[in-house]
């Protein structure tokens, strides 16, 4: 049975800060663990699961003392998500550092993407169109909050999401620089174009115009119906849709 502050632990790993100051966060269910352990860069600290959760074949892949059985009962009082799985993972995050952007490739940036949701799928859109890099503004939602990392279904753990200040990264830029907004070029007319960053901006705000000024090409998606505006997400996933299609 899991200590009273392992409890508290995971508990403060809702947190932001705690998140940060503990260098951890959590992984739960059982496709994004299975994930987590097929991958590299993510030190599982400690791994609960309950009896018949289906994850007992893959427990190979770590050491015995790092696993622990527990009821569902304790399953459900350290589970950070309202539908408790019946595994969870204390993970350690990896820190990632700004070198550039990579050259002929694609990379997003994003400017204050709030939603957790929408981070998540961005972050799984990333990963189905072959993207391994994703820059952030720091007011980005956390990667590493429960709600990114189960809306991303373990690509978290193929997609580096780097934070800091992209302004300034956006200037010192040596690759073409692409923007989405409700106003700019169709993207159903958009002729191939050289890979580099597109820019996603805040879902109500769009990008900051200090960020802007970067930027060479907007794309727009046109619209046929009523609806007001796309979701991020949504949104992201038509432009990257025909810009890697595009030939």
């Amino acid at each position: 049975m899991p200590t009273v502050s392992q409890f508290k632990l995971i508990q403060s790993l809702k947190d932001k800060k705690r998140r940060e100051e503990q260098g951890l966060f959590v992984a739960e269910g059982i496709k994004v663990v299975q994930e987590l352990l097929h991958s590299t860069g993510f030190p599982i600290q400690k791994l609960y699961f309950t009896s018949g959760s289906g994850i007992e074949q893959d427990l190979a892949k770590m050491p015995v003392a790092l696993q622990e059985l527990v009821s569902e009962k304790d399953m459900e009082r350290m589970s950070l998500l309202q539908t408790p799985g019946s595994v969870l993972a204390l993970v350690k995050q990896p820190t990632y550092s700004f070198s550039g952007f990579p050259e002929k490739q694609w990379s997003l940036l994003l400017d204050g993407i709030q939603d957790p949701g929408n981070l998540g799928t961005i972050i799984r859109l990333a990963d189905w169109f072959g993207i391994n890099n994703i820059f952030a503004t720091p007011d980005t939602a956390d990667c590493f909050g429960p709600k990114v990392v189960q809306a991303s279904m373990g690509s978290l753990f193929r997609v580096k999401v780097t934070y800091g200040a992209c302004n300034l990264w956006l200037q010192e830029a040596r690759v073409p620089i692409y923007g989405t907004a409700m106003q700019g070029r169709s993207i159903w007319q958009q002729q191939q174009v050289p890979p580099g960053v597109l820019v996603i901006g805040n879902e109500g705000k769009g990008i900051r115009d200090e960020m802007g000024t970067h930027i060479s090409t907007v794309f727009s998606i046109p619209r046929l119906g009523q609806a007001e505006s796309l979701n991020a997400g949504v949104a992201t996933g038509i432009i990257l849709s025909h810009l890697l299609a595009t030939k």
